[in-house]
């Protein structure tokens, strides 16, 4: 009686002690029934006490029976007093499939669970159609919304930029001729201011009147070349603002009269004047008419 006594004893005391080291993770699944080859999701949930053991756990994959296939092993995921294990497995066979307990490692296990594989129905007496080639997703207005914003943006800054440039032409710098009217014209009157003063009065005072005329027409301020001197003189009323000014040209423009037309003969220094004097009209309408 006393050795029996004391067998179950020693045999309680064994049991109490393997039992209290083994500690078991709650095993849940995210499906109950798949059908062959597709993922489950399995997730051992460790107990608060046993959360700092939860990086020394391991799922052995060579444990999982024939039947399963270990597809991606998610590791451990901890969240305050809460950690587990996470993996994906999947079945190529059907029926009931068996996850049976696993040591996971630091004296701690699974519990077993259980999911459904249902069969892929084919029709062995159905034509087999082959795959499609690969279509291109019909693009709808929407995405193309963008492209045709662009290009109106486009459109609308090149108009913008045809404008401007139309206009920046219009506004261009007189012609050259234009340019060099008064340039010219001033050159003639110093060629006859050097040399012209001892020549013929008559010449002298036709060729001051041709410069002075070709002037005013390269400046498009008068239309016809044939203009004569009194027309000139109503001409020059209307571009000599200054009273003094005017004063001085007419009487220029009656003398030119006198000496072409009455053989008048005016003396050098009158000459001399008079070439100033047309140097100075030509000088007031530029600056009159400047652009």
């Amino acid at each position: 009686m006393k050795y029996i006594f004391s067998f179950w004893l020693s045999f309680y005391v064994i049991m109490v002690t393997v039992t209290a080291q083994v500690k078991t993770g709650n095993t849940t699944l995210n499906k109950d029934t798949i059908l062959i080859g597709e993922p489950v999701m399995v997730n051992v949930y460790l107990a608060p006490k046993d959360v700092a053991k939860a990086t020394s756990c391991k799922w052995d994959s060579s444990a999982l029976p024939a039947t399963l296939e270990l597809l991606q092993s998610n590791g451990v995921t901890t969240k305050e007093k809460e950690a587990f294990l996470s993996y994906t497995i999947t079945s190529f066979d059907t029926g009931k499939i068996s996850l049976p307990v696993l040591s996971l490692g630091a004296g701690i296990q699974s519990t077993p669970v259980s999911f459904f594989v249902q069969p892929v129905s084919i029709d062995p007496l159905s034509d087999y159609r082959d795959i499609k080639p690969i279509q291109d997703v019909p693009k709808s207005k929407s995405s193309l919304m963008p492209y045709l914003i662009g290009g109106g943006i486009v459109f609308v800054l090149l108009l913008l930029f045809l404008w401007i440039k139309h206009r920046l032409k219009k506004k261009t710098s007189p012609p050259l001729a234009q340019q060099n009217a008064y340039v010219l014209a001033m050159q003639k009157m110093a060629q006859l201011k050097s040399s012209g003063v001892s020549r013929d009065a008559k010449t002298l005072f036709r060729e001051m009147d041709i410069i002075l005329k070709k002037y005013c027409l390269q400046k498009n301020l008068l239309k016809n070349a044939g203009t004569t001197n009194d027309e000139m003189r109503l001409f020059l009323g209307t571009q000599i603002p200054n009273p003094e000014h005017k004063t001085e040209i007419l009487k220029l423009l009656q003398l030119s009269n006198f000496v072409q037309f009455a053989k008048y003969q005016p003396g050098t220094e009158q000459c001399t004047a008079a070439i100033n004097g047309y140097c100075e009209t030509i000088t007031i309408i530029e600056h009159k008419n400047a652009v």
